[in-house]
């Protein structure tokens, strides 16, 4: 039988914890505004790395890079592939409906001036302060390819 002593435990046990954290999940951090409230400025979140084909749901917060620059965002999920989304009245609608949830009015309806289908692998991201966020509405709807993780907890 094999014994160990307590430093060859203690070196498995971390060796099994970063390759679950660099497999499975990761740290992320807030930078800026766009959250708020939902996290704020410099707030500490914690997401399930993304697999090709796993589904992500309307509503999620998601990390993702930015298509043009690469820069990793924190973003919410507004619409899924498949749906219709355009913007009228300050306001977001979803597949004809007014997006739900409590979120505040916004000025700039960038790209969602006209009605935009979202491909099949293609997710629309918004950031919770729709007036203090730079997303899908400037650089477009976001691939699949370009999802990291999906949040599941954060610290304000």
């Amino acid at each position: 039988m094999l014994h160990l002593d307590s430093f060859e435990k203690c070196v498995i046990i971390i060796a099994l914890c970063l390759f679950i954290i660099t497999r499975f999940v990761g740290p992320a951090y807030v930078s800026g505004p766009s959250m708020e409230p939902t996290y704020k400025d410099g707030s500490f979140v914690i997401m399930t790395r993304y697999r090709s084909g796993q589904a992500i749901d309307r509503g999620s917060i998601v990390v993702a890079r930015e298509p043009d620059r690469g820069f990793l965002l924190i973003k919410r999920v507004v619409a899924v592939p498949g749906d219709r989304i355009y913007a009228e009245n300050k306001q977001l609608y979803v597949n004809g409906s007014p997006e739900d949830g409590d979120f505040p009015l916004f000025e700039d309806p960038g790209i969602l001036s006209l009605p935009l289908i979202l491909g099949e692998d293609e997710y629309f991201l918004m950031g919770d302060n729709r007036s203090h966020s730079t997303d899908s509405r400037i650089f477009g709807p976001v691939s699949a390819d370009d999802v990291v993780g999906v949040v599941f907890t954060g610290w304000r």
